[in-house]
């Protein structure tokens, strides 16, 4: 018998190899290239973000409160908009309003940042044209049926101006100043326009306060009515949650009393929602790299500045 050459011998131990399991060489998986990594990484995104929005959908219905979803506008890929920047900006001044009436109108509902796709196949909102500031809705029911549309009340808001854009680094002061006196003008619209959707919405206050109290624990209860009869205030966390019970029950007290438990919310309100962002509103660094970002040349909003503007 003539030896096997080395070809051949080659070829005889990867069909041997094929056999016992190993893998060949064809057979090994190439690396992924950088639009696959790309995909696979938004991918993770957007199941991330998914957990988000459902957690802070989830938040609502535990405790009975409609929905304030901050309308995170859809991705565009190496493109800068003036309008993201204000968004996250006007959407941030409303959150840390200082405001007692305001702040207490928040309280009664679970704010979350959302796309609107998002809402869609989550929450059952029918597609909508144009992008609102703000959206009020009622979480849907869980299991929620196939044709179960949410009806959302949108708060419309134009984040856009002539004065608003992405500045050079050597702005003006006189164009800073317009800028700012934009922002501040869009903010006093949304603060004016929310209490006008809660009413547009047809919240019912006595109904949801009974739907807040009749969900709340106990202990939660014990604290609360103690608090209400004189004793010491709860965490705020407990206080923004019973919210729309306490504000409720503070409309039958005399002016004094009506007036100490508002501010009571409103300051609750603003160390809950400084403790932490609404549930959707941390975003990462976007999937190109920081180059698309944007950073218009305003003074600096604390850590929880909903970034809409760095996601893909």
């Amino acid at each position: 018998m003539h030896p096997l050459r080395p070809t051949h011998r080659m070829a005889v131990l990867l069909t041997a190899l094929g056999a016992l399991g190993a893998p060949s060489f064809a057979q090994q998986a190439a690396p992924p290239s950088l639009h696959e990594r790309f995909e696979e990484r938004l991918a993770r995104r957007a199941a991330d973000r998914r957990r988000q929005v459902e957690a802070g959908l989830a938040e609502a219905r535990s405790v009975g409160k409609p929905v304030l979803v901050l309308v995170v506008p859809e991705p565009t890929f190496f493109e800068t908009d003036p309008d993201l920047a204000a968004r996250s900006r006007i959407l941030t001044a409303l959150l840390l309003t200082t405001d007692v009436d305001t702040r207490c109108e928040l309280a009664l509902l679970q704010p979350i940042a959302a796309k609107l796709s998002e809402l869609t196949t989550l929450a059952g909102t029918a597609p909508r044209t144009g992008l609102p500031c703000a959206l009020l809705l009622d979480p849907p029911p869980v299991p929620r049926p196939a044709d179960f549309t949410t009806t959302a009340t949108p708060l419309e808001l134009d984040g856009r101006g002539p004065d608003f854009v992405v500045p050079d680094e050597d702005v003006t002061k006189g164009v800073r100043e317009r800028q700012l006196a934009f922002l501040t003008t869009k903010e006093a619209e949304l603060a004016k326009a929310l209490p006008q959707a809660i009413a547009t919405h047809g919240i019912d206050r006595g109904a949801l306060a009974r739907a807040v109290e009749s969900r709340l624990s106990a202990d939660d209860h014990r604290a609360v009515e103690g608090w209400l009869a004189g004793g010491r205030a709860p965490e705020p966390a407990l206080i923004v949650r019973a919210a729309p019970w306490i504000l409720h029950t503070a409309e039958a007290r005399p002016t004094a009393g009506r007036t100490a438990l508002r501010t009571a919310v409103a300051t609750a309100f603003s160390q809950w929602i400084a403790a932490a962002p609404p549930h959707g509103a941390k975003w990462p660094e976007p999937a190109y790299g920081a180059g698309c970002s944007l950073h218009p040349t305003l003074p600096a909003l604390p850590d929880r500045l909903l970034q809409f503007h760095a996601v893909l």
